[in-house]
This record gives C-alpha cells, sequence and structure tokens, in this order.
C-alpha cells in the first residue's frame, strides 16, 4: 500500500540506436515535470540582515526523480548526450495521441533558455522552431519490467518520429525517490532588497536559478498562494509581523530605517500540500 504522500507526489507529477516507426505512436508529454519548493531547512535562530543579504536559499526539486547508478550514452536525432552515474531525472508522465497507455518515465528537464522573441514575419517563426527544439528536447528514459534498471529510451519535443518512441537500451541501474534535488545549480532564493528609513516595510527580492541560470517572472501560482518576484511587506511598529514567504513563516522582530538592518528568524515545515509549485520554463535573463 502506498503512503498518502506517495499518492500525493504521484498526483503531482549503454548506447541506444533507433529504428523507423510510425509517426502515429510518438509520445509527448502530458504535463511539465512537477519542481517544487519545500522549506524544510531554514534558518531558526533570530539573527540580524543588512539590504541585499540573502535570507533563505532553498534547493529546487522534484517531486519523485530516478538518479542513474551508471552512465547511460544516447544517440539520437544526429547527436549523442551522456547522461552520468548521478544523473537526476524527473518523473514524467508520456501520452500516445494515437492511443493506448501512458507512459511512465524519468527525463532530463527541458533546458532553461530564452525562448521569447519578438517579432511576426518568416524569420522570426523560423528562429522560434528552431530554438523550441534547442530548448524544449528531453532524453526519456523507462524502466518497462520495474526491476530498477532503465532498458527503453526515446526523446520528446524535439527530434524524428522514429526517435519519439521507445526503443530497447542496455539496461542501467538506478533508484527511485520522492523529493530530490534537482541540482546544485538549481534553486530559489530570497534577497532583502529594501528597508524602508521608517521601519514600516521590508521589500524583498525571489530569484528562481534553474540549470545556472537566472530567471525572471513577475509572479506564478502554487498550492500555497501566489509568489511575487518583489513582494513588499508591510510592518507595524513594535510588535512582530509574520508573513508567509516561499511557505515558510517570516518572524520580523525589530527594524532598523536609520541603519537599515532587520531582526528575523525562520518557521518551516515538511507539508507536502504547502510545497510551492515552481514553473519549469520561465524567461531567461
Amino acid at each position: 500500500m502506498r503512503s498518502g504522500k506517495a499518492l500525493h507526489l504521484a498526483g503531482l507529477a549503454g548506447v541506444l540506436f533507433f529504428a523507423a516507426m510510425p509517426a502515429a505512436a510518438q509520445y509527448r508529454p502530458a504535463a511539465a515535470a512537477v519542481q517544487l519548493a519545500m522549506p524544510t531547512d531554514v534558518p531558526t535562530e533570530d539573527r540580524t540582515y543588512r539590504k541585499n543579504e540573502a535570507l533563505l536559499d532553498l534547493p529546487l526539486l522534484w517531486a519523485r526523480a530516478a538518479t542513474l547508478q551508471e552512465a547511460v550514452t544516447v544517440e539520437a536525432d544526429g547527436q549523442s548526450q551522456q547522461l552520468a552515474a548521478g544523473t537526476v531525472l524527473g518523473a514524467q508522465n508520456l501520452y500516445n495521441p494515437s492511443g493506448g497507455d501512458v507512459l511512465h518515465a524519468f527525463c532530463t528537464p527541458r533546458r532553461a533558455s530564452e525562448r521569447a522573441l519578438d517579432g511576426g514575419d518568416r524569420d522570426y517563426w523560423l528562429a522560434r522552431a528552431l530554438l523550441r527544439g534547442a530548448t524544449d528536447r528531453q532524453v526519456c528514459l523507462v524502466d518497462s519490467d520495474y526491476d530498477g534498471r532503465f532498458d527503453q529510451s526515446l526523446l520528446v519535443n524535439a527530434g524524428p518520429a522514429e526517435a519519439r518512441v521507445p526503443h530497447p537500451i542496455p539496461p542501467a541501474a538506478m533508484t527511485v525517490a520522492e523529493l530530490v534535488p534537482m541540482s546544485a545549480r538549481d534553486r530559489i532564493w530570497v534577497e532583502l532588497v529594501g528597508i524602508d528609513r521608517q521601519g514600516r516595510a521590508l521589500t524583498l527580492s525571489i530569484h528562481v536559478e534553474q540549470q545556472g541560470h537566472d530567471r525572471s517572472f513577475s509572479r506564478f501560482g502554487g498550492r500555497w498562494g501566489e509568489v511575487e518576484q518583489r513582494p513588499r511587506l508591510q510592518l507595524t511598529p513594535g510588535r512582530s509581523n509574520e508573513f508567509n514567504v516561499l511557505g515558510a513563516t517570516l518572524h520580523v522582530s525589530a527594524v532598523d530605517g536609520a541603519a537599515r538592518t532587520v531582526r528575523l528568524r525562520w518557521t518551516g515545515h515538511d507539508d507536502l500540500t504547502r510545497a510551492i509549485v515552481v514553473p519549469d520554463q520561465t524567461t531567461h535573463n
């Protein structure tokens, strides 16, 4: 029997050579793999911060992911891609528009590259198509017999029809777990960028870093409220002020507007229903 947590997560969410297959059998992502921010490890002690300091730094997590225990090399669409041992692949459901069962795969993330282009002529649409192929291409691995080893591979979002269907590969060992850090280059962090001189407001900046790229956004939604890129927190002087930031509680105990300092602490949680869901593509700066 799977735990309630496992069921919730499920709801959120060698050398290979390819032979020709019918175009109708091409698989596509049912939805983007889910990236989460969970404030389980936060600074709980009261301390003083100055303007432009980082207040909180959280890793981005896959709701469910597989970690390769040995290297896999994928050759498809004229490209060779090495997936090293230790590579983390997010769980992703793939569907076949022509019918059939959903394919439970583990895939590389879409590349965090600039996708916003201006224009409307033929050159724009050609550039947009090329860019989507470069940024959306994902390699997916499948454990078809559930023995803890990947034995199939396919491409999604790019490549010829024959590369978009599962093909057998030499078995590669892997482990599957929940709430897995994506990488050291995927994180979300909070910066203190403004302190009102009268001590009545703080301005924060929320930074999303995906695959080493700083992302920009105005806001995005989640199960625990919306996340704004630059939230402004209104304070009541002389009282302890509490705010929800990335699902954690920020406790502000004192503000010195003249010195541009603030004293605060955090309370985190491990409640999956309050996790922040982070889009896998915003705009690349």
